[in-house]
């Protein structure tokens, strides 16, 4: 058998986060080994706001099953409403396409189980957008972890934050929805715009490249600032692993400035992986390896944008070799299954309103942000001491 040399990529939604694909896609076009061979999208005006769709003659259509009557992929990259996932995930497996779909992978665990045996029964991958798992950082680093080069994990930390106005949750009907018209969206900091940060952890914990850690159990205390969002805007959990690993994560859309952090630290026997250690807000830090002997090592840096690295992985692994195999993603189904899970468990806990007196009203622009008085000490002082804002500072919970 030839190996393929071609990769034909359909993008399946490119308003939102898509355009960053179709971005991607565009500085693509003069690379013969991939095929932009069509667009899936609801919008009318899908073409008039991306102008490369008319200049290259890229087809639109809007909706999949269009798409497949008159063409075919190998890859199909998907930018759509959490609740759409699993059944657009499905029918592009069955129609022959490997697919990288953003994240959260589905809204539900029986749903990515269910997915991952049609990716079996169909042959082809899912790949799952977090995109710090494909990084060469991240991946090099876990290498080091699964070699026992740091020793055994003893806890890991972080603390990431977004500000998040009103406009935010008011761009579509499902922002910050715990269910849609019957389905499950449990959208959240922890599940969407703030996962990056705690699916790394546990990916980092896995004990295969493609694989996350186990999670057996979830605590949380979860706030909700804006009164008219139905789910938590602000979080600080900590979940154990299947070997006892503690995972402390303190996420918020309601810090004061653009972001909080991320700030982590990853304790393990011979030494302790920090990112941005000075805490200062960046939106990207560098990796430094502290080892217990006094030993300093700088590790690298997140990179600004994972996009072009995890759609680079996709396109390789949807190429056959001449022996007709492919590779395999490494952020896959059962990379994001303790995600999932960590979300179901917190969607069964309470849910507590925070006082209106701890909450700052900003206007910007027009749009209205929340800020909680002190949370960026409050959560410095719990990550300091592993503790939940409730133990560190009254009137929390």
């Amino acid at each position: 058998m030839e190996e393929k040399t071609c990769v034909k990529v359909v993008l399946i939604g490119v308003g939102g986060y898509g355009k960053f694909y179709l971005r991607e896609m565009e500085k693509r076009t003069q690379d013969p080994s991939v095929i932009l061979e069509g667009v899936c999208d609801v919008m009318p005006d899908v073409e008039k706001q991306n102008p490369f769709l008319l200049e290259h003659g890229i087809p639109v259509y809007r909706e999949i099953e269009q798409f497949y009557e008159e063409h075919d992929a190998d890859l199909a990259v998907i930018s759509t409403p959490i609740p759409l996932h699993f059944e657009q995930v499905v029918k592009c497996l069955k129609h022959g396409s490997d697919v990288l779909i953003e994240k959260p992978l589905c809204s539900s665990v029986e749903e990515a189980l269910e997915m991952a045996q049609i990716e079996k029964e169909t042959g082809h991958f899912v790949a799952v957008g977090y995109q710090m798992n494909y990084s060469p950082v991240t991946r090099e680093l876990k290498n080091r972890i699964l070699n026992g080069e740091f020793g055994n994990p003893v806890v890991l930390k972080t603390i990431h934050g977004f500000k998040r106005g009103k406009a935010y949750y008011h761009r579509n009907n499902w922002a910050g929805k715990r269910t849609l018209h019957g389905h499950l969206v449990n959208d959240s900091p922890v599940n969407n715009s703030n996962a990056h940060q705690f699916q790394n952890m546990l990916f980092l914990l896995g004990d295969q490249m493609d694989h996350s850690a186990t999670v057996t159990e979830v605590k949380a205390e979860l706030y909700r600032t804006d009164p008219e969002v139905e789910n938590f805007d602000t979080a600080a959990l900590c979940v154990r692993t299947a070997s006892g690993v503690p995972v402390w994560y303190y996420t918020t859309h309601n810090c004061l400035h653009e972001e909080l952090g991320p700030v982590s630290e990853f304790h393990f026997e011979k030494a302790v992986i920090r990112l941005n250690p000075e805490r200062i807000d960046h939106e990207h830090g560098n990796y430094q390896i502290c080892w217990k002997d006094g030993r300093i090592e700088e590790a690298g840096a997140m990179p600004e944008s994972g996009e072009s690295f995890k759609l680079d992985e996709a396109i390789t692994c949807a190429k056959k070799n001449q022996n007709g195999e492919k590779q395999h993603p490494v952020c896959t189904i059962q990379a994001a299954l303790s995600h999932l899970e960590t979300v179901r468990r917190l969607s069964e806990l309470e849910i507590c309103d925070i006082d209106r007196v701890m909450v700052e009203e900003e206007h910007i622009n027009g749009v209205i942000y929340y800020h909680v008085k002190n949370i960026e000490k409050v959560f410095s002082d719990c990550f300091d001491q592993e503790k939940y804002p409730s133990q560190v500072m009254s009137g929390w919970k």
